[in-house]
């Protein structure tokens, strides 16, 4: 059972976040004329603390991932997180950091200490202005950083090291219209030679308007520059969004527009189209998810642009208020037009139950299959299962 980002041993759900955070370009938009749309200030919540700790369990048939009959092994994995929060009428201030240690029985030199760290501010100016800056550090293994994952990159099992950097600015020009500015700085670096590291820097401009309460639209313009390998290369993005709500509980969310991008080592410029859509719904005790993207990325480790299409889907169920079960899976495709001989395809499917044995303490365990095939090389497939301890605890 996939659990969240900030829990201890979330590296090892690859999946984790994946519709929220792989399709964020897609979904974004087309709601900010809702969602950066301020109103008036809340009063001011006492600050809060928050402790996890995570004891895991697994196996992984083919641990390495970098050969098709790799090795398999056992992994104990121990982790804790600390969070604290500060919030007042105009802002929030969040800081946090924790460590994971990992032992393999059979594979020694994989073992690590890997820790990540979050600072997340925003503020209030005024009832229309209003701002955020954020920045995310991982050093984990490159099988496990969200970074890759949630891109449908699956990766050998070495060490990795990411740091995501965001601002933002929002100003609601009127109750239903909505301006935003945003930028982001990705840097990507691995322990091994045979990946290759990289760094993305984006910048974008969004226009949202809300028509009806059920319906809202954007227009956003994004400029991106991509580095890898003494390489770079510039994309320039274009495209139009539309969020219906449909009733209480389900919302459907299009995207389309086309990339001007520049291939690495050319210094000509090609189009393509990008855009996407994703339906969630919940009905009861069910909540449901799925989506499709197409869009130009950067394939950190293997030193390519890429026109990536990613599909993946979700399916929950609580059983009962401590029992609940989840089903998740995704498939990328991936291409580089500037190689036609360039492929890679990946699959990664999980199953997970999660039983909440007290109010802090839970137990969860997953099942995972992920394959992954870069042509002209031969396929890669493993699967694997874990059973994690869970304890959370929240004070002020």
């Amino acid at each position: 059972m996939r659990e969240d980002s900030k829990a201890p041993g979330a590296g090892q759900n690859r999946l984790a976040g994946l519709l929220g955070s792989a399709l964020l370009a897609l979904w974004m938009p087309a709601g900010s004329a809702q969602a950066q749309t301020v109103g008036e200030p809340a009063a001011a919540p006492p600050p809060r603390w928050t402790l996890s700790l995570g004891l895991h369990e697994g196996w992984d048939s083919n641990v390495l991932f970098s050969e098709p009959e790799g090795p398999g092994d056992v992994l104990t994995r121990i982790a804790a997180r600390l969070d604290r929060t500060w919030s007042g009428p105009r802002g929030r201030l969040m800081l946090s950091g924790g460590g994971e240690g990992s032992a393999y029985r059979r594979l020694p030199d994989l073992n690590r200490l890997t820790y990540g760290g979050d600072a997340d501010a925003s503020y209030l100016v005024s009832r229309r202005v209003a701002f955020r800056l954020s920045d995310t550090l991982r050093t984990s293994y490159a099988s496990e950083l969200a970074a890759l994952t949630t891109s449908g990159l699956l990766l050998p099992r070495v060490l990795g090291h990411a740091n995501t950097a965001r601002g933002g600015f929002s100003y609601s020009a009127s109750r239903r219209t909505t301006v935003s500015l945003d930028i982001q700085d990705d840097r990507v670096s691995f322990d091994s030679a045979a990946l290759v590291g990289g760094s993305m820097l984006m910048a974008g401009a969004t226009f949202g308007r809300e028509l009806t309460r059920a319906d809202t639209v954007a227009a956003s313009f994004q400029y991106q520059r991509s580095a890898a390998g003494g390489q770079h290369g510039f994309t320039q993005t274009f495209y139009g969004a539309w969020n219906r709500g449909l009733g209480a509980s389900a919302h459907l969310r299009v995207r389309a527009g086309a990339s001007r991008f520049q291939p690495f080592a050319s210094s000509s410029f090609r189009t393509t189209g990008v855009g996407g859509a994703r339906l969630d719904a919940r009905r009861g005790r069910q909540a449901m998810e799925a989506g499709y993207d197409r869009a130009m990325d950067l394939a950190y480790g293997l030193g390519r642009l890429r026109i990536n299409e990613l599909l993946a889907a979700r399916y929950a169920l609580s059983v009962t208020p401590r029992l609940a079960i989840e089903l998740r899976g995704a498939h990328a495709r991936g291409r580089d037009p500037s190689d036609p001989s360039f492929e890679l395809t990946t699959t990664d499917l999980e199953a997970g139950l999660r039983c909440a044995l007290a109010r802090d303490l839970a137990v969860v365990g997953s099942y995972t299959r992920r394959e992954s095939e870069q042509r002209p090389s031969r396929p890669l497939s493993s699967q694997g299962a874990t059973v994690s301890v869970s304890y959370g605890r929240t004070w002020r």
